[in-house]
């Protein structure tokens, strides 16, 4: 890099690019076209007298209304047009010392050294950006009102035009009502349609500011940029003239060369979307504005009606298979941070639900299954016991009407059968006392093969399932 640019300013006699033009615009979406003058292209190796078709080099001009990738704002995009109707596609915008590169590709036609072109612009898609960028800096404000206390620097930003995301210094992850008041501070400020005030002044002068958040271990230029928004009336030079003003903290001040919003409600929303840690006392917000930040908010709309017709099941097997669904589902959409947490615990409710109406069911049925044992009439010497537990195939209840017989008869083998009232599940469990020298196993599988099931366990206690009811009967009399 050095060695490019001290050949453009030596060699070729380039002068620095003046990039004074990329803040000519209207926020809410349009701006000029730019005269220029191509004064070199570069395709990674040399400098070319002519673009070559097809092929991706970096054009060079005397003049640019395009904003280079800097201070976490992503580069612009558009295109640089000739005379004759050529157009230079413009992807990347990179900055190189004292030059800034436009990075594209030539369709057909000729762009020249020397030669007369527009400058235009995407200003739709740098006004996403500058719509996630102003946010950031209400973002920036809102973390230190809602985590004071506690030392919060930024650490890193990126801002484009689909989303802005913010890294800052915080030993731990913030509470979901702590993000909540954030996006409300920031909603609110949105809502208000503040000013955004944008000026250059000496770095010392500015420096005095007592809001003035500046990132950490960040040298800046001087005249400095200056950006400052927020609900109390004011203009840069009044922060100049009264740096102490108390009033001042309820602004957002910072040293920023990025494009903004000229007023905040050309934002329309904004949404937080995730929190998460990225380095050991560093947090990353993700955040939305304008259209994708209404989308992420209808999204857990649409979320929130799912759980709420999952509330009204009264079928808990059918509960239980949603709630396993919704749990894998919402991890998945991209929704407010705030109202997926909140999703999140309904559906952790909903499965307590489950659970306890689970408890109860076993509950009754174990309570069913100790009544048969009480009424059951045994034999004076039964050489064994083959019995039918009517509990829903449930193997709880099963075993409890098993410790209930063993105790009535500990030296009886005994093996119990249930099926499902679906007939989609059977349960089996057998005990055979040691001394009687039988295989509980062997017995378990004898009756369970006529289901299509198996069993194992030990040669005193033994269980299985299957999933074939219709061989149930059969299954019994083999048993017996």
């Amino acid at each position: 890099e050095a060695e490019q640019t001290d050949r453009l300013a030596k060699e070729l006699a380039v002068p620095a690019t003046d990039d004074g033009a990329k803040y000519n615009w209207v926020s809410k979406g349009s701006g000029p076209r730019v005269p220029a003058t191509v004064r070199a292209i570069w395709d990674g190796k040399s400098f070319l007298q002519e673009a070559p078709e097809g092929e991706t080099v970096g054009v060079v001009t005397d003049v640019t209304s395009f904003y280079p990738e800097s201070g976490g704002q992503l580069f612009d995009s558009g295109k640089i047009t000739t005379a004759d109707g050529t157009v230079f596609v413009v992807s990347n915008v990179q900055k190189f010392g004292a030059y800034i590169l436009h990075i594209g590709a030539l369709g057909s036609g000729a762009v020249k050294v020397g030669g007369k072109v527009d400058l235009e612009v995407d200003y739709e898609r740098r006004a996403l950006c500058a719509a996630n960028h102003t946010s950031t800096h209400l973002l920036n404000w809102a973390l230190r009102k809602v985590l004071a206390g506690s030392t919060i620097d930024q650490r890193g930003s990126i801002v484009g035009p689909d989303k802005l995301r913010f890294d800052f210094s915080y030993g731990k992850p913030m509470r979901t009502e702590e993000i909540a008041e954030v996006q409300t501070l920031v909603r609110e400020l949105i809502r208000a349609g503040c000013p955004v005030q944008r000026q250059e002044v000496a770095l010392a002068a500015a420096k005095q500011v007592k809001s003035l958040r500046a990132v950490f271990g960040e040298v800046y230029p001087d005249p400095v940029r200056v950006v400052s928004v927020g609900p109390v009336p004011h203009t840069i030079d009044e922060l100049l003239a009264a740096p102490e003003r108390e009033d001042w903290m309820r602004l957002s001040v910072e040293f920023c060369g990025g494009t903004h919003m000229d007023n905040t409600a050309e934002a329309d929303t904004f949404t937080i979307i995730s929190e998460e840690g990225t380095a050991k006392g560093v947090r990353r917000l993700t955040a939305y504005t304008r259209e994708a930040a209404k989308a992420a908010q209808d999204a857990a709309t649409e979320f929130e009606k799912r759980v709420e017709t999952a509330s009204g099941l009264a079928d808990m097997a059918a509960l239980d298979q949603e709630i396993s669904a919704m749990r894998m589902d919402v991890d998945g959409i991209v929704m407010d941070y705030v109202r997926k947490d909140a999703i999140k615990k309904r559906i952790d409710a909903l499965k307590d639900r489950v659970l306890a109406a689970e408890k109860e069911t076993v509950r009754l049925k174990t309570e069913a299954a100790l009544k048969w044992v009480e009424g059951l009439a045994l034999e004076p010497t039964p050489r064994h016991l083959v019995e039918v537990v009517d509990v829903d195939g449930d193997t709880k209840a099963v075993d409890a009407a098993m410790r209930a017989l063993t105790a009535r008869a500990p030296e009886l083998p005994v093996l119990l059968l249930s099926r499902s009232a679906g007939g989609d599940r059977v349960s089996c469990l057998a005990v055979v006392p040691p001394a009687r020298g039988a295989d509980a196993r062997e017995w378990v599988n004898a009756a369970l093969e006529h289901c299509g099931g198996k069993g194992g366990g030990k040669a005193d206690r033994a269980q299985g399932a299957a999933k074939e009811a219709a061989g149930f009967d059969k299954a019994v009399q083999g048993a017996r």
